[in-house]
């Protein structure tokens, strides 16, 4: 299995620069390259960096890596998102305009 992470920047790529005594943040390298290279994982992967903003900036959901992990491992092959705790297939996942909030239907 060959699994593909797109990241887009966001909470996992903050740093608090110790210059100004941890106030404010800068989005730095891409943490998840560092965090899958120190694991033992049983699949391959490609991680490309789409963009570097952070996730306030993009939506209001976090992107959870752990949670992509292992849903795709359980999933056959396709694309999805992983968001505010759900799952959706890309053609699922909408956006709720009134609410902002993304949806799986």
């Amino acid at each position: 299995m060959r699994i593909l992470f797109i990241q887009t920047g966001g909470t996992i790529d903050k740093d608090y620069p110790k210059q100004i005594k941890g106030r404010g943040f800068e989005i730095t390298t891409p943490a998840f390259g560092r965090v899958l290279s120190k694991l033992k994982l049983s699949f391959e992967y490609t991680a490309v960096t789409l963009s570097q903003k952070d996730s306030q900036n993009i939506s209001d959901a976090d992107f959870n890596l752990g949670m992509a992990v292992v849903t795709v491992q359980n999933f056959q092959e396709g694309v999805f998102v992983c968001l505010n705790g759900m799952v959706c297939s890309a053609e699922e996942i909408k956006r709720n305009m009134h609410t902002g909030k993304f949806l799986c239907e």
